[in-house]
């Protein structure tokens, strides 16, 4: 829960009501055409500038005022604000009041905009309850805290690991609008301890960008309008990043804002120009992505003049392209000096060639195919349900109705002549369409030239204004068409039966929707993996030294809290997900630090163990999830090794290794791969998508030696929704039941101890290990509770490198009496286990962890 004072909530809305002041003064200076003006447009645009400025002007404070107060900062973005509000004021004086409204809001309509307004509020509710645990959003936080720190901008990007507290290392070259405002959130809370504030950022751009899209979308009708906002908060990962502190609201109420301006100002071609310009540099100081939103709004501007107003479209987008070169050049030019291109996705880790980064994101996103990379990539808003749900589905039922509307021959002349063609409604639809079109040409062409376009479902999350607004229309004209059946006293009573029924079917699933998707699904995934009180973290500052009561939950805070509370001031951990360290107070180097590149090159263990010494690393964090520094280097050996790491905690598939070696003990090994034992095979239909952890499993079959496990056909279609599964042990199902009440084909295992797995793999997939521990009287041990597999680690499987070794050192459960693994690979994939051994290496000694009942 955000832990902020009434005094720090105070200011906080002081700040958006100035902020939004400034925004809205500012909108009255722009020429709104008279049907923007109808809808409102100028006033949600208004409320969207809001943010920006706020951003923009701690962006000069942080660098006219370096090493000032936090109090004089603070002082200065508010002075800054209130200039632009009282300069906007006196050139807006003489602009035309909005228009009339028009009609009001039908049944339909009203009853949209309630679920907008339901969303809205679980949106607000998740973000103030929630606890911030997502990885990108703890990075922010943790460069937040850096800027806080320090309090000049020069600071940023955090590429100098020895200037914080932290050693946090993120070569980053998105402009630094979204840490400035965590920064300002910070100022206003009083500290950077916890996330507090900064939760309130991206809601407060989600919101904005969802008036913005309702506004544009009210320029086709009000219903439509309403819809339109619905599908854009609805939209799954669009949710989750609005109140998980993520910064894809940032870039995507930009790209709403460039919409806006392309379809709602006018006549003026300097003064369009110079709003799209404005929009434009908006979204250029969000993230690197924006990047190419100047060639979607050329694009656009070609669509909007068609080819008969080439003269004009020639005219406005040098105008447009200037003032984004203006405005927002600076942080990408800064870039250039520094990493040497305006932007990059490529930190030297990453580039480094032995470690194999390419493989393992093409695996890991299940894009190793073409016809994956055409599902997934051009397609994914179709068939990534998890991320998008059925927002392009509207919108390709909106796109068709709206060409049933235009016709064949009209669309045709519209290409040359859209403003005689169509009315300024139709206008907007067939501008958004073009963008739609436009950006998807430019992810087929990526796959080409091998662009990171395609591997990421947040990259698309910025073509959500144009999506949600021709889904919107899709989805009112046909719950419109639905109502005036069952209004139409001629209709027959089975046509307006099904419509009522499909109006009721409709409003289930939305609010089915509202309730998994927003609420069930993150506050599941919230709860964390076991239960446990409150913990302390000793280092924490007064005030701040209680964790809220969802985090403490979650294993890998618990491993925070043990750092924290029990290492000495000195220690220095190298992280696997420097996210995390952020609930920690020691200092960590990161995976990605290029100090590590010559430790990633070290053929042995020892040898990594003598080089991460030389640079101080005491502690190594794994995740639960293996990375290819982990894979493709002398690491994973490393921490598999008895000899040279010692298990200090674990919990949930977290583990903490201290680079001393484990007291010896007695060791024992035997094999456990098909050729000795035998295990199950079974197809299973994933449910989740490509992270999906659970799903329905087909039929079984028992294998009883080495030989290729491969599913394939569907013309490689559906890569990601199915997977196959093979579990040591007989007849085991997917939930980790017996179908055969036999124990004795599964090796048997001493409770708290540890053990090391090994498995030499072969084959082309991606492929993850988990593992389950079994009680004396056969039931599967469920930790944490509503799962039963323990993830141990992942890997990409290339042909072309042969055999691949997977390594994991774990210690069991204290009632674990037997034990399973399962290898799952993904997809059209195949596998052959060559050779799998058990290791027990001894009594355990992450003592913490066992006496609680932890892995």
């Amino acid at each position: 829960m955000i832990d902020v004072s009434f005094q720090g909530c105070a200011v906080f809305v002081c700040l958006l009501v100035v902020a939004s002041a400034a925004g809205l003064l500012t909108s009255r200076c722009l020429s709104w055409t008279e049907t923007a003006r109808a809808a409102r447009l100028n006033l949600w645009v208004g409320l969207g500038l809001g943010p920006f400025f706020a951003g923009l002007a701690t962006v000069l404070a942080l660098g006219m005022l370096p090493g000032a107060s936090h109090l004089v900062h603070l002082s200065f973005v508010l002075a800054v604000l209130a200039a632009v509000a009282a300069v906007a004021a006196m050139f807006g004086k003489g602009v035309e009041a909005p228009a009339p409204t028009g009609a009001g809001f039908t049944k339909t309509g009203i009853a949209l905009v309630v679920m907008v307004a339901l969303w809205a509020c679980v949106l607000l509710v998740n973000a103030v309850l929630l606890p911030l645990f997502q990885n990108d959003s703890l990075e922010y936080a943790t460069v937040g805290r850096l800027l806080f720190e320090k309090r000049a901008l020069s600071y940023y990007p955090a590429i100098d690991p020895g200037v914080s507290q932290s050693g946090f290392y993120g070569p980053w070259t998105h402009p630094p609008l979204y840490v400035a405002l965590i920064y300002l959130g910070q100022i206003i809370q009083g500290h950077a301890d916890a996330p507090g504030l900064m939760r309130l950022i991206a809601p407060w751009f989600a919101l904005a960008g969802a008036g913005v899209v309702y506004g544009v979308g009210r320029m086709v009708d009000r219903t439509t309008g309403a819809a339109a906002a619905l599908v854009f908060l609805s939209t799954p990962l669009f949710m989750l990043g609005a109140d998980s502190g993520l910064i894809d609201a940032l870039p995507v109420l930009g790209f709403a804002l460039m919409i806006a301006a392309l379809v709602g100002t006018g006549p003026s071609v300097w003064g369009r120009g110079l709003a799209i310009g404005g929009a434009l540099a908006l979204s250029l100081w969000t993230h690197s992505q924006a990047f190419l939103f100047p060639f979607l709004a050329v694009a656009a501007l070609g669509v909007w003049h068609g080819l008969s107003g080439w003269r004009r479209a020639l005219v406005e987008a040098p105008v447009a392209l200037a003032t984004a070169f203006v405005l927002a050049a600076w942080p990408y030019l800064r870039n250039v000096s520094i990493f040497g291109s305006p932007i990059s996705d490529n930190p030297k880790v990453f580039a480094a060639p032995n470690l194999h980064w390419d493989d393992y994101f093409l695996f890991a996103r299940g894009l190793d195919s073409l016809a994956a990379q055409i599902q997934y990539g051009v397609f994914k808003g179709w068939f990534s349900s998890e991320a998008f749900g059925p927002s392009f589905w509207f919108m390709t039922v909106g796109l068709a109705l709206f060409a049933s509307q235009l016709g064949g021959r009209k669309i045709i002349r519209t290409f040359v002549f859209p403003k005689a063609e169509l009315n300024d409604a139709q206008r907007v639809l067939w501008t958004c369409s073009g963008l739609i079109v436009a950006y998807l040409a430019g992810v087929a062409l990526s796959i080409q030239v091998g662009s990171e376009l395609i591997r990421n479902e947040r990259y698309l999350l910025i073509l959500m204004p144009a999506v949600a607004i021709c889904g919107g229309f899709g989805l009112a004209v046909v719950l419109q068409r639905a109502a005036a059946l069952s209004a139409d006293a001629h209709c027959p009573l089975w046509k307006k039966t099904g419509a009522r029924a499909f109006s009721a079917g409709l409003a289930v699933v939305i609010v089915l929707q509202l309730g998994v998707v927003g609420l069930y699904y993150r506050w599941v995934n919230s709860w964390g993996d076991y239960e446990g009180p409150p913990s302390t973290v000793q280092r924490a500052p007064e005030g701040q030294d209680r964790l809220p009561w969802l985090l403490s939950r979650r294993p890998s805070t618990h491993v925070m809290q043990y750092i924290a509370s029990s290492l000495p001031d000195e220690a220095l951990i190298l992280s696997l997900r420097p996210a995390n360290m952020y609930y920690s107070a020691s200092r960590m180097i990161s995976y990605l630090d290029p100090r590590m590149l010559a430790a990633y090159e070290e053929e042995t263990a020892d040898a990594m163990a003598e080089h991460l010494k030389k640079l101080g690393v005491t502690h190594v964090l794994i995740p639960k999830y293996y990375l290819p520094p982990i894979n493709n280097s002398a690491l994973q050996q490393l921490v598999a090794s008895d000899a040279l790491t010692r298990l200090e905690y674990a919990a949930g598939g977290s583990q903490l290794y201290a680079l001393t070696p484990e007291p010896r003990a007695e060791q024992a090994s035997q094999r456990i791969d098909p050729g000795v034992r035998p295990w199950t095979r079974y197809a299973r239909v994933n449910i989740g998508g490509r992270k999906a952890e659970g799903g329905i499993p087909l039929a079984l079959e028992t294998i009883t030696e080495n030989t290729v496990s491969e599913r394939s056909g569907m013309l490689g279609l559906f890569h990601r929704d199915f997977s196959t599964v093979l579990t040591l042990g007989i007849g085991l199902d997917d939930c980790g039941r017996q179908c055969k009440k036999d124990l004795g084909s599964l090796p048997k295992v001493e409770g708290a101890h540890q053990y090391r797995l090994s498995l030499d793999l072969k084959g082309r997939g991606f492929v993850r290990i988990g593992m389950v521990q079994f009680t004396e009287d056969g039931l599967p041990k469920i930790e944490p509770p509503d799962r039963w597999r323990v993830q141990l680690g992942d890997l990409a499987l290339v042909p072309e490198r042969g055999t691949q070794r997977f390594v994991r050192r774990f210690e069991t459960l204290p009632d674990a009496r037997r034990l399973s693994v399962q290898v799952e690979h993904i997809g059209h994939s195949s596998v052959m286990i060559e050779q799998a051994t058990l290791e027990r290496l001894g009594p355990g000694s992450a003592s913490n962890a066992r006496a609680q009942g932890r892995f």
